[in-house]
């Protein structure tokens, strides 16, 4: 059962414009999106840059204004709470960031920055405090020393694994972590990404991992939800996605993976040129007239698909 439900979520940024500055237009960085995330699950959240998928997270966590629609947590609407740091839902919602430098306090030691958490949402004695941090460094491998080091003494992977661990702190229910491997080389993402899935089987936590790595999304995630334009133009299970795609743009993704096979290097160029012909000459069947995403419809239990017209088992 869910315990966060995002339902019709909108966030538009106005464009000003002339002498007096008048909104003339808005841009729609997330167009009315509605999710379910359930306890212990791990959720992808994918799309290019621009399509709003780091939008939802900073929305859910309270970072972006929104500008309509409802996030229920518990059965109770939060949408009003988000900005209070007291809360119960600020407490079972964190957040990774994608760059880990400048996420933290640079004046700050290790310790504090792990603490911080802790002081904002649990009164805890001195010791507890230490032996709570103690127990986070040793989760992602550090030792001690690290506690009285400043961010910038770090490598980008040390510091995003201290930011895996700040978001866990108060033990939440949610992690929204937005790109937090992208700008990590391939040896260190997988280090970062065991670590959370560990996390994961420790602590019951579900993610909502946000990313533009289908092949990272693959490896962690169970359900993946896939953006372009401020809507979701397919969202299912990771079967339903990777073994029957049925949005161009999803197709689109998935033929951009790069495929280390030179055997068939031809045949997958001319995959690829397929799928953007098949993008360019049926563009009404997945955009209107105003290129606008179609509403998800589903198409099975676990898979919906943004199309002007859906058949059940097979293409539209």
């Amino acid at each position: 059962m869910s315990f966060i439900e995002v339902k019709d979520l909108k966030v538009h940024y106005p464009i000003r414009t002339g002498f007096w500055n008048r909104v003339t237009d808005h841009v729609f960085a997330v167009d009315g999106v509605s999710l379910s995330i359930e306890e212990g699950k791990t959720y992808g959240l994918v799309g290019e840059s621009g399509s709003g998928k780091s939008t939802i997270g900073k929305s859910i966590i309270g970072l972006e204004k929104i500008t309509s629609g409802q996030i229920i947590y518990n059965g109770q609407d939060v949408t009003k709470l988000l900005n209070k740091r007291t809360s119960e839902y600020s407490r079972n919602v964190q957040m990774i960031f994608q760059d880990s430098l400048s996420s933290f306090n640079p004046r700050k030691r290790i310790y504090d920055i792990l603490a911080e958490p802790l002081r904002n949402f649990e009164k805890l004695t001195p010791d507890e405090e230490k032996r709570r941090i103690h127990e986070l460094i040793d989760i992602i491998g550090f030792s001690e020393d690290a506690l009285t080091k400043y961010p910038h003494q770090f490598s980008g992977g040390q510091r995003q694994r201290i930011g895996v661990a700040r978001a866990i702190a108060t033990r939440p229910k949610l992690v929204i972590a937005d790109e937090p491997v992208s700008a990590l080389d391939l040896s260190v993402q997988a280090q970062v990404l065991n670590y959370m899935k560990r996390i994961q089987e420790e602590y019951g936590v579900a993610y909502l991992f946000i990313s533009h790595d289908l092949g990272v999304v693959k490896h962690m995630c169970d359900d993946l939800m896939i953006m372009y334009r401020g809507r979701f133009v397919e969202y299912g299970n990771k079967q339903d996605v990777y073994k029957d795609p049925r949005h161009i743009y999803t197709r689109r993704l998935l033929s951009a993976i790069p495929a280390i096979d030179p055997a068939n290097a031809e045949k997958n160029k001319l995959q690829r040129l397929k799928v953007e012909q098949e993008y360019q000459k049926n563009n009404s069947e997945y955009f209107d007239e105003n290129g606008k995403v179609y509403d998800l419809q589903p198409i099975s239990s676990t898979h919906s698909v943004a199309l002007s017209s859906v058949q059940k088992g097979g293409n539209a």
